[in-house]
């Protein structure tokens, strides 16, 4: 299995939560489903956490969506909180348990 994208509701992941805030980043959003990450659940290169879809650079994050994720657009937001990317991490690898 692959990764997989999910997705945080950008009025969720911009909700104070304890633990590592990313301040001050362009991000990749999907118009309907929110901020995104990129997880692998399963397999050798699994991750813990979900990775951010995200870049300070603008000019970077916008050809970075571009390529990986077209229908997605760039978002300059000023704090995300990735408690709640790693709680839907957790829920993802839990539903798809294989």
């Amino acid at each position: 299995m692959r990764g997989v994208l999910l997705h945080v509701p950008l009025e969720v992941a911009t909700t104070p939560a304890n633990g590592e805030c990313l301040v001050d980043r362009w991000w990749a959003v999907h118009p309907e489903k929110g901020v995104a990450f990129y997880f692998v659940p399963f397999g050798y290169y699994r991750s813990e956490e979900p990775a951010p879809q995200c870049n300070p650079d603008e000019h970077t994050a916008r050809a970075l969506t571009k390529r990986l994720n077209p229908d997605h657009e760039v978002h300059q937001i000023p704090a995300v909180y990735m408690a709640h990317a790693v709680r839907a991490a957790r829920e993802y690898k839990k539903a798809t348990n294989p």
